[in-house]
């Protein structure tokens, strides 16, 4: 690699696969007002530091930009060596925080296409004497993807809980028993999405093995009813099977998307509770309907030619 505005990321390091894709497609849909960096921005911050950016990060700054989510990784212009500013030595450039004042930092002593990334705990600092002076070819991948898996288990862990509270408060209230079906095992689910070659997200799963295939507000596919159209699961329909809605992505990390049509939801979770307040609204606009003496409902609805 070279310093200059022209300078590519390693291939060999990094190469273009399936992990660095969906990565990549994840930080884009959490992180939608983020701009690639320019090459002219690279270029300041190699010239600042002195080095070339690890090709991992520098692939990320020119394919998607600074991001607030996992955690909140710089923007090239904020890559400084940080002289006599706190105990952190100098060849530590931090390039991510956690908002409380802990660093991921590059370790710069030794340029290589990526370089050890050491977190720094400004409260317990790391023993610098003992510190890798090595990184694999993967190394900020692997820090990437290990940030992606935190920060969707404690998104997983706060939404389970609003999750279980919404279902069995205003959703047990509003579907009877009739109409929420069977609870298929762990095991069946799994098969099911394997045979398909498809992963649908563990809030997903956990839902249909916890609380059964319910018919309302939309209606949960049984795992042998599951099918795969467009590459993209569908595991739930509307009640007039007018609307499908189906897992875009693999895994923890897929969207749900309605089809037809252009609604999209970022996690699971997020879905299933605008189907619930939808539900809601409809059953409160229901309660009012009803409630509306049959002479003034007449009033109310225009006479059709």
């Amino acid at each position: 690699c070279s310093t200059g505005s022209g300078s590519e990321p390693s291939r060999t390091a990094f190469r273009m696969s399936g992990r660095w894709a969906e990565a990549r497609d994840v930080l884009r849909r959490r992180n939608p007002m983020a701009r690639p960096a320019s090459d002219e921005a690279i270029a300041r911050a190699e010239a600042r530091l002195g080095l070339p950016l690890p090709s991992g990060f520098g692939r990320l700054l020119r394919e998607v930009g600074a991001c607030d989510w996992p955690t909140c990784i710089f923007d090239p212009d904020a890559l400084v060596r940080e002289e006599g500013i706190s105990a952190r030595p100098p060849w530590l450039v931090a390039f991510a925080t956690d908002g409380g004042g802990n660093d991921d930092c590059f370790d710069v002593r030794v340029p290589a296409p990526e370089l050890p990334i050491v977190f720094w705990d400004h409260e317990d600092p790391p023993p610098l004497d003992d510190l890798d002076r090595t990184a694999s070819g993967d190394a900020f991948l692997d820090w990437l993807e290990e940030r992606i898996a935190a920060a969707l288990a404690y998104e997983r862990r706060e939404q389970r809980a609003e999750l279980e509270l919404r279902i069995t408060t205003e959703m047990e209230r509003m579907v009877p028993v009739s109409a929420r079906g069977f609870s298929p095992s762990p095991d069946e689910v799994i098969a099911a999405t394997q045979e398909l070659g498809k992963t649908g997200p563990e809030p997903w799963r956990y839902f249909l093995c916890a609380f059964g295939c319910w018919e309302r507000p939309v209606r949960f596919l049984a795992p042998s009813e599951l099918v795969v159209e467009h590459d993209r699961l569908i595991f739930a329909q509307s009640m007039d099977d007018a609307v499908a809605y189906s897992f875009e992505g693999r895994g923890e990390t897929a969207t749900v998307i309605a089809m037809p049509g252009a609604e999209r939801w970022t996690t699971f979770e997020e879905w299933l509770f605008t189907m619930l307040e939808r539900a809601s609204i409809a059953a409160q606009a229901r309660s009012i309907w009803t409630k509306i003496p049959i002479r003034r409902r007449r009033t109310l609805v225009p006479d059709r030619d």
